[in-house]
């Protein structure tokens, strides 16, 4: 079974790429593939009204369906009580609740999702007003009909609700005709007295309210009062500026004085790693030059950055999945609308502090073109995890050994702070002088505060690692295995008749042989090419004239 996860949405109206991308999934419109088998809505236990809508706009794909009521525990510990076996009477699909990241619920869940493509369960649609219908039943005749398409009453949903026209291209005629066609349409439910752009939501949001009414229990107290408390300090226009500074700053420092007991580690490892081998390979100077100096050392120049690298991500995802990353995109909202950005772009330039191109992927959830593309362009200015141990090194070297590890801390957050301060500036011009828009409106749901689990952290420090070893970390090592080897060839002949001369000393130690026996095998060697094959050479010829003697 093959699952394609497509990022969240509240709506099938897409305003930015990432939803349109979802939208097109499952119309089997994508490069991604053929229309899916089956559809699992995620949707939020504590939110199921909201949740649910995309699965009502949906319905019409005639897709088996499967409702995951998810974040049970905190719709519990607010009060909430979902029928779950109701909730599925009324739908007519599945509904199986669970703590994904728990990972409770999920054999439920794999049973049900079986079930539904047994029986082809897919969800009730609602009735729709007879103006509804009547445009539906107008458009439908004229959609095109290509292999493998959308069911017809997905794509006439979607041409007449969603205002931005995209899905035209899927109506056949020419294109005034299809227009004039469409503005009737439309016109049949201005006539019944509703809006063709909130025609959608609010009808289906009553149906949605009916639904619910007899299988979910809300409580009649504000169970979000601690979340409100923290609030108030967190996103006060205010304090919650000065404790997103002592938060970071507190991130740094901890990145800071946290690693260097595991950086000391690593090159303590690496250290003995090398004087262990080092007597082993003594024989043959280039093997031991490289195995010490360029393999161990590669090895050590990779992971002595490592622990940098895991507690910056460990840190950011914990403040990520605790639901204080929304509150700081709400406090910059209003330094970066001043420059042309929204408080959406904040969370791609934070992601591009570990990393440019995932932050870059991140810009998809920015409705508006231009906005967009500014984000993309100052994306990589942030100061990636590429330079961290340049920082880390130049700090550790100049500013600790005389300042401190707070002051060292203050200097890793103020380098990480350059790019910020370079990149709003060029944002603006770019606003004001190249791309010329409005600053666009910023619109964001605060999600409640919650603890994050181990096994997430874990799972998201792990996939960093990963990456850093198998990306950065292998070029990292390959060049310096390189460097090692334009600093070890060309051998001088001083460094040669050293080697030379410490062979002797240690044969001479080693064999009893005379040190003038050694110089004159060495005088006549086998391979003049390779200086290994003549000490060797020397040492046998040595050793045998010895014999003879």
């Amino acid at each position: 079974m093959l699952f394609i996860d497509l990022p969240g949405t509240y709506s099938l109206n897409a305003l930015s790429p990432d939803e349109h991308i979802t939208v097109e999934a499952l119309a089997g419109r994508t490069e991604i593939g053929p229309r899916p088998d089956l559809i699992l809505c995620v949707a939020e236990a504590g939110h199921l009204q909201r949740s649910l809508l995309p699965a009502f706009q949906a319905a019409p794909l005639g897709l088996p369906m499967v409702i995951a009521a998810n974040f049970m525990d905190e719709a519990k510990f607010k009060g909430i009580h979902l029928d779950a076996q109701l909730l599925e009477q009324h739908l007519g699909i599945p509904v199986i609740p669970t703590e994904a990241h728990r990972g409770r619920g999920i054999d439920a869940l794999r049973e049900a999702m079986r079930r539904a493509l047994d029986q082809h369960l897919t969800l009730k649609q609602p009735d729709w007003p007879q103006a509804v219908r009547h445009a539906l039943d107008l458009l439908q005749p004229q959609i095109r009909k290509p292999e493998d398409s959308q069911p017809c009453a997905f794509t006439a949903q979607r041409i007449l609700f969603d205002t931005s026209d995209r899905h035209l291209v899927t109506l056949g005629g020419n294109e005034g005709l299809v227009r004039q066609l469409l503005e009737e349409a439309r016109s049949s439910i201005v006539r019944g007295g509703h809006h063709p752009a909130t025609a959608e939501p609010v009808l289906l949001f009553a149906h949605i309210h009916d639904v619910l009414k007899s299988c979910l229990t809300q409580p009649k107290t504000d169970t979000e009062q601690r979340s409100r408390g923290l609030d108030r300090i967190l996103a006060h226009p205010q304090l919650g500026l000065l404790a997103f500074a002592l938060i970071m700053f507190a991130v740094f420092q901890a990145v800071y004085s946290w690693s260097s007991p595991l950086m000391d580690a690593i090159e303590s490892g690496v250290l003995a790693a090398q004087n262990g081998i080092s007597p082993l390979l003594s024989s043959t100077p280039m093997l031991q030059s490289l195995v010490t100096e360029g393999i161990i050392a590669g090895l050590g120049s990779v992971l002595v950055f490592l622990p940098q690298i895991l507690i910056l991500t460990a840190l950011i995802a914990f403040l990520e999945d605790s639901g204080y990353l929304s509150r700081a995109a709400f406090l910059v909202d209003r330094v970066f609308s001043g420059v042309g950005l929204s408080g959406k772009s904040f969370v791609p330039l934070m992601s591009s502090h570990a990393c440019a191109i995932p932050g870059i992927l991140a810009t998809r959830n920015i409705e508006d073109l231009r906005t967009r593309l500014t984000t993309i362009f100052i994306a990589p200015l942030m100061s990636c995890s590429a330079r961290l141990p340049v920082y880390v090194l130049m700090i550790g070297a100049f500013i600790e050994p005389s300042y401190g590890s707070s002051i060292a801390a203050l200097c890793l957050l103020a380098a990480h702070l350059i790019g910020p301060l370079v990149a709003l500036p060029i944002a603006w011009l770019l606003q004001q002088k190249i791309l010329r828009y409005p600053s666009p409106p910023f619109i964001l749901e605060l999600p409640p505060y919650r603890l994050p689990t181990v096994r997430d952290l874990v799972w998201r420090v792990g996939q960093r690692a990963s990456r850093f070893l198998s990306d950065a970390g292998t070029l990292i090592f390959c060049i310096t295995v390189i460097v090692w080897a334009l600093l070890y060839f060309p051998r001088p002949n001083s460094v040669t008749e050293t080697v030379r001369a410490n062979f002797v000393q240690e044969q001479t130690l080693v064999t009893g042989l005379e040190s003038n026996a050694i110089e004159q095998a060495l005088a006549d060697p086998q391979d003049p090419m390779n200086l290994h094959t003549s000490l060797d050479h020397a040492l046998s010829s040595a050793t045998l004239s010895k014999v003879i003697s």
